[in-house]
């Protein structure tokens, strides 16, 4: 059900769909420092999920669907990077798929202004795919700020996971605008758009600090921007991460919200993991 206190336009973008199958692939995180083990509630979305996931255009957007039959599904609508497709992103909107979340992402290399992400999130809601309306939205590097952007236009939109997020060069954002709870994802590596110090006014951790919302921040070690480990290609731990806060928000599993809400988030102990912090909860 859209949160009813917020008044927004909804817009509708439908067109011609084309069926395409499309089988989840295996794809193991990267490595990462140290010993010790990782939460449940991450580790259990390392893996694809039970449900083989197919790809479908409709108009600008590109879907990632789970089965369209049974109970209602929630949502996740993607932003893609500077120069980026929903292909480049493959691994990581499957994985969301395959654990009964529906996909869809914008057919744009420029999604900063987060309206053609939140215009294929009205189409995913409104066609015929058996979905309920509660969404997150997420988004990588330009698209980081276009998550943030769509979660302030679209009144479907529950939670904001940016993802290694630019705000000072490909686009602009504020973390107020940012619907949680919230995950913002950093990269070690990552030089293009790294989230900064904990008290930085841009990029992600100006996002974090900015936001009124429930919020975890989260850096993965040794992770780039583009390539391998990165959000890209399989997607790296990011498939996980995002799948587990997808579950956690919009299908309440336990074990992903012991892992990334509350105070003590257990992907504190996670040793691929760094700067891992959270207020409001």
């Amino acid at each position: 059900m859209i949160p009813l206190n917020k008044q927004r336009l909804l817009g509708l973008g439908l067109g011609l769909a084309s069926l395409v199958a499309f089988a989840a692939c295996d794809n193991a995180p990267p490595a990462g420092g140290g010993g010790g083990q990782a939460p449940v509630g991450i580790t259990k979305f390392e893996r694809p999920g039970p449900n083989a996931v197919r790809t479908m255009g409709v108009g600008g957007c590109t879907l990632f669907l789970g089965p369209t039959t049974g109970a209602p599904k929630p949502g996740m609508g993607w932003a893609n990077g500077t120069g980026g497709q929903p292909s480049t992103y493959t691994g990581l909107l499957t994985r969301v798929a395959s654990f009964g979340v529906q996909v869809v992402a914008a057919n744009t290399a420029q999604s900063g202004t987060g309206n053609e992400t939140s215009t294929c999130i009205n189409t995913l809601a409104t066609g015929n795919f058996n979905v309920d309306g509660r969404f997150c939205v997420s988004g990588h590097s330009q698209g980081g700020s276009g998550a943030v952007n769509a979660s302030r236009l679209n009144a479907r939109v529950v939670c904001t996971i940016p993802v290694q997020p630019d705000n000072r060069f490909t686009a602009q954002s504020n973390g107020r605008d940012i619907d949680g709870p919230a995950l913002v994802l950093c990269g070690g590596a990552d030089n293009l758009a790294p989230c900064g110090a904990p008290t930085a006014g841009t990029n992600g951790s100006g996002l974090y600090n900015q936001a009124t919302v429930p919020i975890t921040q989260i850096t993965v070690i040794g992770a780039p921007h583009t390539g391998n480990g990165s959000p890209t290609g399989n997607g790296g731990l990011y498939s996980a991460l995002v799948t587990a806060q997808t579950q956690a928000v919009l299908l309440n599993d336990a074990d992903a919200r012991a892992a990334l809400f509350g105070p003590n988030p257990a992907a504190a102990q996670d040793p691929r993991l760094s700067g891992v912090r959270s207020k409001n909860f």
